[in-house]
Parts: C-alpha cells; structure tokens; sequence
C-alpha cells in the first residue's frame, strides 16, 4: 500500500519508531520522498509532508492506519490496533488450507 503524508497527519513529522508500526503488523518498506527512494528505513526516519510510504501488511490493519492518519486520535487508535494484533493468531493459522505440491516436472 502507497500511503500519502500530508501536514497534520498522525504520522507527519514523528520518527517511524515512535509510530510503532510494527507491532500493528505493519512494516515500511521504504518512502519516496522528493523523487528519490529511501529503502528499508531506520526507525530514526521521520516522515515528513509530501512522503509516500510504502507499507506492507493485512489489508484491515493498513485500511485501519490510513483512516487514523487525519485526526489527533492516532495514538489511541494505535493503542487499540496493537491490543488487536497481538491478539490475532497469524494469517496462516487464521486461514489453513491444503498445501500445493511443486510439479515434478519444469512447467511449460
């Protein structure tokens, strides 16, 4: 997902380690800022007006994360999406199924 920064969003202007993303299950591959790229950023980047962030995550969490970026009410919504995450076994046990086989030929 491309996440657009605007002023006065909840993650404008704060380094990336005091959003805690990750403990949403929510990791930042990297921003486009001013047409370069900064991959994998460090938790010391700050975010800033203009940035695209490109997030890697479930689909909720990240629909979640860019509703709570235009009001003051980001850091409770936060709180919450981590009590949530922590508290949701992992897709793959969410969601078990048959495992496909590799072919045991080349395909094609």
């Amino acid at each position: 997902m491309q996440l657009p920064v605007a002023d006065g969003d909840w993650v404008a202007a704060r380094p990336l380690g005091e959003l805690r993303l990750p403990e949403e299950g929510i990791t930042v591959l990297g921003i486009e800022r001013a047409g370069t790229w900064v991959g994998a950023p460090s938790l010391d980047e700050q975010l800033c007006a203009g940035d695209v962030v490109v997030l890697y995550g479930r689909e909720a969490m990240l629909a979640d994360l860019a509703e709570r970026l235009h009001g003051e009410e980001g850091d409770v919504a936060g709180e919450k999406a981590r009590a949530w995450h922590a508290a949701t076994p992992p897709v793959e046990q969410l969601e078990p199924g048959p495992r496909r086989r590799a072919p045991s030929h080349p395909v094609g």
